[in-house]
């Protein structure tokens, strides 16, 4: 409503040449008089700020030229009418995952309004959270919804509904959408490398990796000796060594998801293959239809 007291209309009822004093004269004249009937006069006001007016109701007959005597003071209290308080384009926010540490604030008093407190006299708190258990909230100082350390290796939005509260217990909404946004994570590889092998045998080491995002993972070397190789989808290591590859060698393998790569160094040493002499058997006679013993024995050189 607008501030002050102002007048909208009169309306009387069996009364006769009623004035009202108001910033200005207004007259109302019935005509015949009805000494035997009560005289009433209405009036329609409005008013908004709170406070008194006095309104000064004169009366007379047949236009009386002297009606200071028969003057009626009517005192109009205006008392307050209390307002809710308004949340309105509170900013959304956004930090990434896995930022342990990282917060964002949004600023309540900038965008709260109310016509009775200062913003600084409401009363600020969360009312309810879509999703809590991803990142935490709270009401700071009164003032700043803050929130921080999302849940490790996710992702995703909380729908975060604040209130305040004015003096006379009336409220307001808002809603703030908190985005944690994807971050890549680094594949890891969890096996531990087979270092021996021997010239003219098969040499096999299963790389294995993980990756919390569930991405596609493709495996290579970075440091090999000739003729090794890898599986690229399977992490596979597989080499078959001569007698020129015994020594010691350095080999590097690495995981990819894509976007980063993980590698692992290790050592592979290759030995001589083994060679044998002194070799004597102890022989035995055997009986058709009998199980008998027959061994060997050899020294490694």
């Amino acid at each position: 409503l607008p501030a002050g007291v102002e007048l909208l209309n009169l309306a009387t009822t069996r009364a006769d040449n009623v004035r009202m004093d108001f910033g200005a004269t207004h007259w109302i004249n019935l005509g015949d008089i009805l000494y035997d009937k009560p005289r009433t006069a209405e009036w329609a006001l409005r008013a908004t700020t709170p406070g008194s007016k006095t309104i000064n109701v004169y009366y007379n007959w047949n236009n009386d030229p002297s009606p200071s005597d028969k003057l009626v003071p009517i005192t109009i209290n205006v008392l307050p009418q209390n307002t809710p308080p308004v949340l309105s384009g509170c900013p959304d926010a956004s930090l990434p995952e896995d930022g342990l540490g990282s917060l964002v604030n949004v600023d309540l008093w900038a965008c709260a309004q109310d016509r009775e407190d200062p913003v600084d006299r409401l009363t600020y708190f969360i009312d309810s959270e879509t999703n809590s258990s991803l990142i935490s909230c709270s009401v700071v100082n009164n003032r700043n919804l803050t929130c921080g350390n999302p849940l490790g290796n996710a992702s995703g939005f909380s729908i975060v509904r604040v209130k305040a509260i004015d003096s006379g217990g009336l409220s307001g909404t808002d809603d703030v959408t908190i985005t944690v946004t994807p971050v890549n994570d680094v594949p890891s590889i969890v096996s531990q490398p087979i270092t021996t092998a021997f010239a003219y045998e098969p040499y096999s080491y299963d790389v294995e990796a993980s990756d919390v995002d569930g991405d596609v993972l493709s495996y290579g070397l970075l440091q090999a000796p000739s003729g090794v190789e890898i599986n690229s989808l399977t992490g596979v290591v597989s080499w078959f060594p001569g007698e020129s590859n015994v020594g010691l060698h350095n080999v590097s393998v690495f995981v990819s998801d894509g976007l980063s790569n993980v590698s692992q160094e290790f050592e592979l040493m290759v030995y001589g293959a083994p060679s044998y002499s002194n070799v004597s058997v102890n022989q035995s006679r055997f009986v058709l239809g009998e199980w008998g013993l027959f061994s060997s024995f050899w020294n490694d050189s």
